[in-house]
């Protein structure tokens, strides 16, 4: 399975939300956080499942996906309106990744919380996108 693949295919849903989506936390030219409202997306990898007694694992396995958005945003209901459109985007949605199949996703989002070391604070909310990806059937 295509680890980089995957990872195109979720930043292109991302994208869809006109949301920013950065694979860091965005920082201004004196190397302060940037306040504003993005998506910082991780790198998706598979947790290869353990029920295979008789089979090896290989690339075209089957993968469980927990893939963590960190939801950026300058003000409480900035990040509330963020974490509404990257659920909406993806709730249900199955992502398309050549030669594979997933199925539809579900969103986690976690606690809100405020990065008080940044003045104005940077409010945050760690948020998991879960979904299958199994070898397509041809």
């Amino acid at each position: 399975m295509s680890v980089e693949a995957t990872y195109l295919a979720l930043k292109a849903r991302l994208a869809t939300t006109g949301i920013p989506v950065e694979d860091s936390a965005k920082v201004t030219d004196e190397d302060a956080l940037e306040i504003g409202t993005y998506f910082i997306l991780f790198a998706p990898l598979p947790t290869d499942r353990e029920e295979r007694y008789a089979e090896g694992v290989s690339v075209d396995s089957t993968g469980d996906y927990d893939v963590d958005v960190r939801v950026v945003a300058g003000s409480h209901t900035a990040l509330l309106k963020a974490v509404d459109r990257l659920r909406g985007a993806f709730v249900g949605h199955r992502l398309v990744v050549s030669g594979r199949s997933c199925t539809p996703a579900r969103v986690e989002a976690g606690k809100v919380d405020l990065d008080r070391s940044v003045k104005p604070g940077l409010w945050f909310c760690d948020t998991g996108i879960l979904f299958t990806s199994r070898p397509a059937r041809a």
